[in-house]
């Protein structure tokens, strides 16, 4: 899983790089990366003491720009230390990041070193932070669950504080950055609005075996895609054998990370954290919320269509092995961690159903790493200068956003069966920021035991416990363990 993750990530890393996800370039009137205005344009900040920022034209001289139009700056023949996996080199993507690369380290007078993302890498550049020379100068971080405690540890940079990083590019994604603010206080970035996401699989010939003839994306598309609709192709695709057993299946929790119930919760206007009275808390017992729960146990108890995590699921494999075998409607999974290239059957990817006109379908994403520079980093505003060059700019061999997205689009290409599924779901939702974060985003995965969490949730499937008995339950140690990583 590490592996797959650390490749999509470079895939990420490589469409920003490559495909131009800033596309305006700085212009002459702007705060040249290496100077030190003050943010409010009020005199100046003091850089560094012992620090040598990159040299830059003036405003009044033409700007000089390497291909991509990043305005060439002298780093000094200063090394950058990423502690991010190199572009592959056996891949054509992989090989033009690398030229990409190369022209950096030569029109910016800089040398590029790439570190492997490996475990132990990680943990020496955490404690090289502490001793005050850190082993990259540049690395990312594996979501929020890490991101907050080591904030609170001191390792990250205030971002916000860096002259040379502008967050008002749009090379940042303001959504994704709003996870990583502590208040005003920004320590990771995410560049461009590239975040994959869950998608809801829909098994099409087991609908046509079913008697369903409406197609999926005309519903889509027309937004008739309501949680209503999708009950009523469940039923025609639930079937039982003489025992009671189920033939087929209209929908099965996916995993223990209850990946369908979030979509549920977030569809209906529910969360699993807020804030309230200027603090993050649980807010799984909102109306809107406990709404969503009562749904999702209906599905099971009284709709009979639905199998929850923990019923007769052995494993967290199960629903993906019915959804190839032909035997379940609906299969909830991240696009690229499905699995399905041998499946016999077709399929389709959408996004959720609706409950409502206001929210719409949704489509919940994962989690994004996000970048950040290490506290005790040599020269910060150098770095903040370098971040800017090596994600910033656009390629000119793709001549346009336009071209940019079908690169993305074309790696993940086979992951779908049909066109609709890549242009309409992914393109305009899955790959793009959804409506919802899911759960590990918004409560941050971490900050409470699911050995206490994942069986509650489940007793409130099954109609063990009703919404309301089961989040009086669990509030209380979720938001006990939100208030020790944040501080409170």
């Amino acid at each position: 899983m590490k592996k797959t993750i650390s490749a999509i990530l470079a895939l990420l890393a490589a469409a920003a790089l490559l495909a131009g996800c800033n596309q305006s370039a700085p212009t002459a009137s702007s705060p040249p990366p290496g100077t030190s205005q003050s943010p409010d344009g009020g005199g100046t900040s003091q850089v560094p003491s012992g620090s040598q920022s990159p040299a830059t034209p003036s405003d009044d001289a033409e700007i000089e720009r390497d291909s991509f139009g990043v305005p060439i700056r002298d780093f000094g023949g200063r090394t950058f230390r990423l502690l991010i996996n190199a572009p592959d080199q056996k891949s054509e993507q992989g090989m033009r990041q690398w030229d990409r690369i190369e022209e950096i380290e030569e029109l910016h007078n800089c040398t590029i070193v790439f570190l492997d993302q490996t475990n132990e890498n990680q943990e020496t550049l955490y404690s090289s932070i502490l001793s005050g020379e850190p082993i990259a100068d540049l690395a990312y971080v594996g979501g929020p669950s890490l991101y907050f405690p080591n904030v609170r540890m001191g390792y990250y940079y205030p971002i916000h504080e860096l002259s040379t990083i502008d967050l008002d590019d749009p090379l940042w994604n303001k959504d994704v950055m709003g996870m990583y603010t502590l208040g005003d206080e920004i320590y990771g970035l995410y560049m461009g609005s590239y975040v994959w996401g869950h998608g809801l699989f829909v098994n099409t010939d087991l609908l046509a075996r079913s008697g369903v003839t409406e197609n999926i994306y005309d519903l889509q598309e027309k937004g008739e895609w309501t949680w209503d609709k999708f009950l009523e192709i469940a039923h025609k695709c639930t079937t039982y054998n003489d025992d009671g057993s189920p033939r087929t299946m209209g929908v099965m929790e996916s995993s223990t990370s209850t990946l369908f119930m979030n979509n549920i919760i977030y569809s209906f206007g529910g969360s699993y954290m807020g804030v309230r009275d200027g603090k993050a808390v649980c807010t799984l017992d909102s109306p809107e919320s406990l709404a969503a729960l009562q749904f999702y146990q209906d599905l099971y108890l009284k709709e009979g269509v639905f199998m929850p995590f923990g019923d007769i699921v052995e494993t967290r494999f199960q629903a993906n092995s019915w959804f190839k075998d032909g035997r379940l409607a609906f299969y909830t999974d991240h696009v690229w961690n499905a699995n399905l290239a041998s499946m016999m059957d077709n399929y389709a990817v959408v996004k959720f159903p609706k409950h409502n006109d206001t929210i719409g379908n949704i489509a919940c994403f994962d989690w994004p790493d996000c970048f950040f520079i290490p506290s005790t980093v040599e020269d910060p505003e150098a770095v903040g200068a370098f971040v800017h060059v090596y994600f910033g700019g656009s390629n000119p061999d793709i001549g346009s956003p336009e071209e940019g997205m079908q690169l993305l689009l074309s790696a993940y290409a086979r992951y779908f069966r049909d066109e609709r599924g890549l242009n309409e779901t992914f393109r305009n939702s899955l790959l793009g920021i959804g409506v919802a974060f899911d759960n590990r985003a918004l409560y941050i995965d971490g900050f409470f035991e699911w050995g206490t969490v994942i069986p509650v949730l489940n007793q409130i499937a099954t109609g063990e416990k009703t919404p309301a008995q089961g989040i009086q339950e669990i509030k209380p140690v979720i938001d006990a363990n939100i208030a020790e990583r944040m501080g409170y």
